[in-house]
């Protein structure tokens, strides 16, 4: 029975502790990085921005050029021998800064991927209180070795901690990252563990999966590995049959958790058995086999940000949520999380009620030499860099079917990252380059025909705008053909075309 299947899919041990850090914290802004404010006066929510803060620190029309600002809290931790404490914050920007009990423990000049921090030695005794302080920046104070996420369309780029903080509490060996790959085809998952041995030679997995909803368990089982060398990382990679399983659609959302346990820590990763792959030959993408076409929308989170009447609806699971309803409302399937990615919550929350991701690395420079001009600091090895730490973070997810390296932007930079890094997932998700040319022929080609535009510089002749636009067929332009093109006219035809605007359709 039921309860069977939900006891023999517990953790064999509970090693692992999450604490979420998630709440009100105390506000502050100074000049400079120099040093840690002596006085809080205001209150922010985290995960939030710096506009929340109450009372205000900032005039009504901020443009946020050069202020710090200071979050801080306090926590306390019983009596603990955890090897590993770590300190995760999701996503923060512009450029992380960590203090505890006012010692520096590190920063993260990121604004679009995790910080991570081991605080153990940071730590007071037990039961004592601890303070975190957390500072970020402004944009324009980052150095120019990374993106910033310039958008032309955007002004105020409101820094903020805009995902969640947690602290975790477990033991060696700890299990560093987990790559899931479902194989389809041949009713597999295989899991690729990254694990940190600490002083252990003894590396046994032991790994069950269930459904995610019933909790009943499809397959367990224990994987006895030794430690290989003097590496500080070892990977363990295994096999498990996923017979009769239930594949993963947006019509159908077939969740399961993949539970891992060594001798000190466990882990769970939610996954959908699913692939995602393009048809050259057909032109179009086949989900699990077969065609599938993408209908959608784009949101541009960041600029929703600078909404005046945003408030905390991005943090809102229940706004969340009801916003994906009326997507499917629309018979949508599909989203392009457009110049910028929004928190964590909203693609277990993609996975959960069932959409297809394009996720867009937030690059936005446009036509030639913009990206020479605006980010002329980055080299493809440091992009490949932030392209790591972002896909580490997201691919396990269902939901992201398309790494989208970048939008709208004529450049030699993105297609040599993307070649840097893209066989790190080993699911071999495509890639879209924006206006830049594909960097593979089994990558997508990315078209923004927006056909009225011409209408900004012209009236439609007699015959009226529909009989002008559509009485010949149409072929998508403002695309790599047209902004990179090829040489001799040959065109980029082996592609599959992703058209994502070309209206005005926009959760902006």
């Amino acid at each position: 029975g039921m309860a069977l299947w939900l006891f023999a899919c517990q953790q064999p041990a509970n090693h692992r502790k999450e604490i979420s850090l998630n709440g009100t914290w105390k506000i502050a802004k100074t000049d400079s990085i120099t040093q840690i404010p002596s006085s809080f006066i205001s209150e922010a929510a985290v995960p939030g921005l710096v506009d929340m803060a109450s009372p205000s620190v900032d005039n009504q029309d901020t443009a946020y050029t050069n202020s710090v600002y200071w979050y801080k809290r306090t926590f306390t931790l019983d009596g603990s021998d955890a090897g590993v404490i770590q300190l995760k914050i999701n996503k923060a920007k512009y450029h992380t800064r960590v203090f505890l009990n006012g010692k520096q423990v590190g920063e993260n000049v990121y604004s679009f991927t995790p910080s991570l921090f081991d605080v153990k030695s940071f730590l007071m005794p037990a039961g004592e209180e601890n303070e975190l302080v957390i500072a970020v920046g402004c944009k324009n104070n980052l150095p120019d070795t990374v993106t910033h996420g310039g958008d032309f369309e955007k002004t105020k780029y409101i820094p903020g901690i805009y995902d969640d903080v947690k602290l975790t509490l477990t033991g060696y060996p700890y299990i560093q990252n987990v790559q899931v790959v479902p194989d389809v085809k041949n009713s597999k998952l295989r899991v690729v563990t990254e694990l940190n041995p600490g002083n252990n030679t003894d590396l046994s997995v032991d790994y069950s999966v269930c459904e995610a909803a019933s909790g009943k368990v499809i397959a367990k089982g224990s994987f006895s590995g030794e430690k290989n060398g003097e590496k500080a990382i070892q990977v363990i990679d295994l096999n498990i049959d996923m017979n009769n399983c239930q594949l993963w659609t947006p019509e159908n959302p077939f969740l399961y958790d993949l539970k891992l346990s060594t001798s000190g820590d466990n882990t769970k990763t939610r996954f959908g058995m699913r692939t995602f792959e393009t048809s050259k030959d057909s032109g179009v993408f086949l989900l699990n086999g077969k065609p599938y076409y993408l209908r959608g929308t784009n949101v541009c989170i960041f600029r929703f940000f600078e909404d005046p009447d945003r408030k905390g609806l991005p943090w809102d699971g229940k706004w969340i949520t009801k916003l994906h309803d009326r997507f499917k409302e629309m018979h949508w399937n599909s989203i392009r999380y457009c110049i910028g990615f929004p928190p964590e919550r909203w693609y277990e929350i993609a996975d959960s009620v069932g959409f297809l991701i394009q996720d867009e690395y937030p690059i936005w420079t446009g036509g030639k030499g913009g990206f020479e001009k605006l980010l002329k600091g980055i080299t493809a090895g440091q992009l490949a860099v932030e392209y790591r730490h972002w896909m580490r973070e997201r691919w396990n997810h269902p939901c992201v079917v398309v790494w989208d390296a970048q939008n709208e932007s004529v450049n030699d930079t993105t297609s040599k990252a993307i070649q840097m890094v893209r066989e790190l997932d080993l699911s071999n998700r495509q890639w879209d380059n924006g206006w830049a040319a594909p960097a593979t022929d089994q990558d997508v080609l990315e078209a923004h025909p927006y056909l009225f535009s011409r209408y900004m510089k012209q009236l439609p002749k007699a015959e009226g705008y529909l009989e002008e636009l559509l009485a010949s067929p149409l072929v998508p332009g403002n695309d790599p053909n047209d902004r990179t093109p090829l040489p001799e006219g040959k065109r980029y035809d082996n592609q599959v075309v992703i058209l994502n605007e070309y209206g005005w359709i926009w959760l902006n």
